[in-house]
């Protein structure tokens, strides 16, 4: 976690036990089992949503293949970049998921008529289609705008594109970054009383080991891990200084019997 800074007050005592606190409220009682299937980082998910969390769901891994395809020159269009992710996320019989929300997409809004299909509820893929901040994750708005479309328009055509649409605001009180291959932890508790983005790090890790393998060995691309690894956290953090911006972010490791350990506190984001 290097990237992030900590704010100037961030060792203050107090600060960091309230932080500390409140992190091991919400983790007491929302460990759940994970499941196949990758969500946003986003804290409006309903209790027992078990996927992957991730900055921008499936739609993520895009974002950090097409900033990749402008750094190395790769070739691809930005529709390509989207299909060879959507081709892995898929090649199980999953689907590719990304996700928008009530207030840019309203439930009377028709997702099978294409209006307005650049604009999204999700903050890392609107961030990045940003003018104002696309810059930050490497991207080009304009591309970010076309990848944007182009799902929309393959959920349209029947595709096994999962297009959430979340409900309610946004009161997340800071980011829990959750160790663990088995277990994760609800973005909303169960009681309602509290919210957290979660990014579930050790398998969002293991995805990209996957994820860039095949894109080496099945379609020849030239990327390599770490290079893959170092584009995601960029967009990641990138992400966080603008939605996520002096919350505290929580380390919570779980065993493989679904026990959490004491949460610890990495530091403020600056």
């Amino acid at each position: 976690m290097d990237a992030l800074s900590a704010t100037g007050d961030s060792t203050q005592p107090e600060r960091i036990h309230l932080a500390l606190r409140d992190a091991h409220g919400h983790i007491d009682g929302n460990v759940i089992p994970a499941v196949a299937g990758r969500k946003c980082v986003d804290g409006r998910y309903a209790p027992g949503t078990g996927q992957l969390a991730r900055a921008g769901g499936d739609m993520g891994y895009v974002l950090v293949l097409l900033a990749l395809n402008a750094q190395k020159q790769l070739g691809l269009t930005p529709m390509q970049c989207l299909d060879l992710v959507y081709a892995y996320a898929t090649n199980d019989g999953g689907q590719f998921s990304l996700h928008t929300d009530t207030r840019t997409d309203p439930p009377g809004k028709d997702f099978s008529h294409p209006r307005n299909d650049a604009e999204i509820g999700c903050g890392h893929c609107a961030n990045a289609a940003d003018p104002a901040f696309a810059p930050d994750f490497g991207l080009d708005a304009d591309e970010v705008k076309t990848i944007i479309t182009y799902a929309k328009a393959r959920q349209r055509n029947g595709d096994s594109v999962e297009l959430v649409r979340l409900a309610g605001d946004h009161a997340e009180q800071g980011v829990l970054l959750v160790e663990s291959s088995h277990y994760t932890v609800n973005a909303s508790a169960s009681d309602r009383k509290s919210m957290y983005f979660i990014y579930d790090r050790k398998r969002d890790d293991d995805y990209m080991f996957a994820l860039v393998f095949w894109l080496q060995s099945h379609q020849g691309l030239g990327v390599s891990l770490e290079e893959f690894r170092g584009i995601a956290w960029r967009q990641t953090h990138a992400t966080l200084q603008i939605q996520a911006r002096d919350k505290p972010i929580v380390q919570v490791s779980i065993d493989e019997s679904g026990l959490a350990a004491a949460p610890v506190l990495l530091q403020f984001i600056a």
